[in-house]
This record gives structure tokens, sequence and C-alpha cells, in this order.
């Protein structure tokens, strides 16, 4: 049974990005209003003490009520909060799974498609469609690219949020921030990969690349090398 095609995985992704784009929204805007909430509730509670220490007992009762109706929806915003972090953390990682058999298909199929054309064009062999081949590839590497730098920087963003969130005694932000660090870093992996590729001799392509000034967006060539170079420092230790 065959897998899905590169079209498929292509639109799976941009649907994923626009999904955790939509997720960001909704997390932030969340945990600015449960902030918000929770000064609001430590400000009521200054008022209840100051009327208790000035025995005004019938006002007091009233701001508790309040207080107490405050607490619940404070309680309802963090567990759709806590709800909405999960969920931004899942897509993230569908993302990742996505772009991982995306790039996959791209080094397996579409590079091992140019290598061998690129040998058999040596001994002779016609490869007219050379440059429409090329474009396809830089088109898939670009996409590809842009994807992975766009679901990094959800899950950059969402680890600063959570930092700057109030840390409560459960525990959740910081074990979402665990599985957003881990998603960044398969993340960062895949981009690594993906540039060394798109510099390196072995696959037979730099000196086509660099002729038809293909590249990566987000990143210049010397920081790409520098990259390369740091990736295969990281993979030695």
């Amino acid at each position: 049974m065959m897998g899905p095609s590169t079209q498929e995985l292509q639109a799976a992704l941009t649907d994923t990005s626009k999904a955790c784009h939509h997720l960001w929204e909704e997390n932030k805007d969340l945990q600015g209003r449960f902030v918000n909430e929770l000064g609001e509730l430590q400000r009521l509670q200054v008022a209840i003490q100051q009327l208790e220490q000035n025995q005004r007992a019938e006002q007091a009762f009233a701001a508790k009520q309040s207080m107490a109706e405050m607490q619940k929806r404070a309680t309802t915003l963090y567990e759709l909060l806590g709800q909405k972090r999960s969920e931004i953390v899942q897509k993230l990682h569908d993302g990742t799974n996505i772009a991982t058999g995306l790039q996959t298909q791209l080094i397996t199929d579409k590079l091992f498609n140019w290598k061998n054309a690129q040998k058999l064009a040596q001994i002779g062999v016609p490869f007219d469609e050379r440059d429409s081949f090329l474009d396809e590839i830089q088109m898939e590497f670009e996409f590809l690219a842009e994807h992975n730098w766009q679901l990094n920087m959800f899950a950059c963003w969402m680890c600063d949020l959570l930092r700057r969130a109030p840390q409560l005694n459960d525990g959740l932000a910081q074990s979402t921030i665990g599985k957003l660090t881990v998603i960044s870093e398969q993340m960062n992996k895949l981009l690594f990969m993906l540039v060394r590729l798109l510099i390196g001799d072995k696959l037979g392509i730099r000196q086509q690349l660099s002729n038809t000034n293909v590249s990566v967006k987000i990143i210049a060539e010397d920081e790409a090398k520098q990259m390369s170079a740091d990736y295969d420092s990281h993979k030695e230790m």
C-alpha cells in the first residue's frame, strides 16, 4: 500500500502550519485573559481584607461572593488554556512528523532521481528536463524550509509565552515547555539536514544548484555552511 503523495503531504503541512498559527493566537489570548483574572482576584482579596479590618461585614460578604464567581471563571479559563496548550503541542508534533515524511520523500525520491539522471547524463543519456527538474527540487526545498521555520517559530513563541505565564503548582507550564523543546530540537535537526543537502557535494548537485541560484530564503549561504559545520560537530559529540 502506497503512502501519501508529495502533494498530499504538502497540503497536510500547510494545514498544520495554519492550525498552529490559530492555536498560538488562542493560547496568547487565553493566557492574557487568565493573567487579568488573577490580577483582579488579587485586588479583590486586598479589598476584602480592608473591608474586614474596617468591620464592614456586609460589604465584605458581597465582595467574597464576587470573588467566588471570579475564581470559577479563572478556573474555567485555566482548564481551557491547558487544553489549548495540549492541542498546539500535538499539532506541532503532527507537523514534525509530516515534515519528516516530506523530507524523506525529497531525499529518497527527488534527489535520488536527480543524482541518477546526472550520472546517466555523464555517459550521454539525454537529460532534457534538467532545468524543470531543478526548479521542482528548488520549490520542494523552499516549501519545506519555510514550513519548518514556521513550526519551529510557533514552538519557540509558545515556550517564551509559557515562561512568562503564572507558574502554578501543577507544573503544566514547565512540562509543556519540555515537550515544545523536544519538538524544536527535532525541527532544527531536519533543517540542518536540509541545509547540508543544499550545500553538499556528495549528491553531485552543488554546482548545478549554484549555477541556477537555488537557495533557502531564510538563511544566507555563509550561515548555512556554518550551520552544517555545527551540525557535523553536534553529531560527533
